[in-house]
């Protein structure tokens, strides 16, 4: 059985955090759009990183889901799109407030 290992190297590129997994000797690379994040999350917060580790358990279930099930783009990456991350019980958690000094 094959399983996917994440890379510890999100980071933000234009709108979207990008990072990457391995599956075997492939590299595939994984991207979740600023938008998905803030409105699935119903984050205002625009520290995109922060939302994504926060979520990342969940983030990375998901672009396993999508191996398994070959849902990859033309370009062999995957991407997290809206309603991707919605479950029956709602989005996913909220990232934690900022709290003042």
């Amino acid at each position: 059985m094959w399983v996917p290992v994440f890379a510890d190297d999100a980071r933000v590129e234009g709108e979207a955090v990008l990072f990457t997994c391995k599956l075997l000797d492939r590299r595939i690379p994984c991207r979740i759009d600023a938008q998905v994040l803030r409105a699935e999350l119903a984050a205002a917060d625009d520290d995109l990183v922060a939302i994504f580790a926060q979520n990342r358990e969940r983030i990375q279930d998901k672009i396993r889901h999508k191996i398994r099930m070959g849902r990859y783009e033309a370009d062999g990456s995957i991407v997290i799109k809206p309603g991707d991350l919605q479950t029956e019980g709602g989005a996913l958690l909220k990232p934690k407030q900022k709290t003042s000094p």
